[in-house]
């Protein structure tokens, strides 16, 4: 298990993803409230990109950690594909109490793409996100696609991509409750100020984002709603 006792800023370091498909990450990081700067990382050949790669484990946690200005950029292709700054996929575990500021975070074509996290199977609780998402699908300032729950979490930050694009989440099928987004978002198909495509159940959110669609299905709150 690990705790910061004190801020790290990347900038000019070269950083080795933590965790990944085969060594995936099941122990406990508390960032105790400090922040990591300047996470800067292209990926060309990593499936899940993020500074946690691939969160995986029973007990698994990343708490009270903040990150300033990430950078985090994906040219792979490919449905299984997961990008955010903290996270690229998150199977099992938690992520609670964490936000990210500034910064930008971009997938390319069929990638899950978020602000904090790429996909998450697992629970994302109290997060905040305040930076620039761009891609082409699952497109979400918080999170590209959702299966688990999310709760008490808001993004503000620009979202823009193609299809399933959402101020906080680009496609849902798990639970969110009272969480909020005020983006602006922008795309062409399945496009929503909270959710891109909702499966799921929703509870107690708001969106206040500006939608901008040049296509079918686009709504204030979700631009395809099956939950």
């Amino acid at each position: 298990h690990f705790k910061l006792i004190e801020d790290i800023d990347l900038a000019d370091v070269e950083f080795f993803i933590i965790g990944n498909r085969i060594l995936r990450f099941s122990s406990i990081f508390d960032g105790n409230g400090h922040t990591i700067s300047n996470f800067n990382y292209t990926s060309t050949n990593i499936n899940h990109t993020g500074l946690f790669g691939y969160i995986d484990g029973l007990y698994a946690e990343v708490k009270n950690l903040g990150l300033s200005d990430p950078n985090v950029v994906s040219m792979i292709e490919g449905y299984s594909n997961s990008i955010g700054s903290l996270v690229g996929r998150l199977e099992n575990g938690i992520i609670s109490g964490c936000h990210v500021q500034n910064g930008s975070v971009s997938g390319s074509e069929r990638n899950s793409t978020g602000g904090l996290a790429g996909i998450s199977y697992g629970a994302i609780i109290d997060c905040s996100v305040v930076c620039s998402v761009s891609g082409t699908a699952r497109v979400g300032g918080l999170a590209g696609s959702s299966y688990g729950i999310i709760t008490d979490c808001k993004s503000s930050g620009e979202v823009r991509g193609n299809e399933y694009v959402g101020g906080l989440m680009g496609s849902a099928e798990g639970t969110i409750t009272k969480c909020s987004s005020s983006g602006d978002v922008s795309g062409n198909d399945s496009i929503g100020g909270l959710i891109g495509v909702n499966s799921g159940d929703v509870r107690y959110c708001y969106s206040s984002s500006d939608v901008l669609s040049s296509g079918w299905e686009a709504g204030g709150l979700a631009g395809v709603n099956r939950g």
